[in-house]
């Protein structure tokens, strides 16, 4: 028997993912939860908790700092958002109690995040990430870097839009 597990990102819910028609244990957290809002994803959600194939479960606040820490180094705390950041830490929580998690998510800075966590994804429309990738924060236009701690979208020095690159 596997300790094999899901956990599922909305993404993969709202990109057709049917966990009622899957055997293994899945998760979601209770973020995923309220963030399904179209009717056909949260039939196939309520298809899963009314056959017993989905559990609801929070990550320790220990694996949320850990997620948070480990995203503002790598870059990726620009676009992760609060329930990103909990289902990588559930991830991380389930692997401490022995279980293989797997998360489903089309999102990329997700595969990133559990790329150097060391833990699997897998995709359900998007090809997913084939390497790890490292971060930086600049300004296009006049080629100011800011650090990844600050939550920037706007240029404080010439008004341009911030982009995240690639960090060579």
């Amino acid at each position: 028997m596997t300790n094999k597990v899901l956990i599922l990102d909305s993404s993969a819910i709202l990109g057709g993912f049917k966990p009622h028609l899957i055997n293994q244990k899945q998760y979601i957290t209770s973020g995923v939860f309220n963030e399904i809002k179209s009717s056909e994803a949260e039939k196939n959600l309520n298809l899963g908790f009314e056959q017993g194939k989905i559990l609801v479960k929070d990550p320790s606040k220990e694996a949320l700092d850990y997620i948070n820490s480990l995203s503002q180094k790598s870059g990726d705390s620009f676009v992760l958002s609060e329930v990103d950041k909990s289902i990588l830490a559930l991830g991380l929580d389930l692997k401490k109690e022995g279980k293989l998690p797997v998360i489903l998510t089309d999102d990329y800075s997700m595969q990133n995040i559990a790329t150097m966590l060391e833990l699997e994804f897998d995709s359900i429309i998007e090809s997913g990430i084939k390497k790890q990738i490292n971060w930086k924060i600049i300004c296009p236009a006049c080629k100011l870097e800011y650090p990844h701690s600050k939550k920037h979208s706007i240029c404080e020095v010439c008004g341009t839009q911030l982009k995240r690159v690639i960090n060579k």
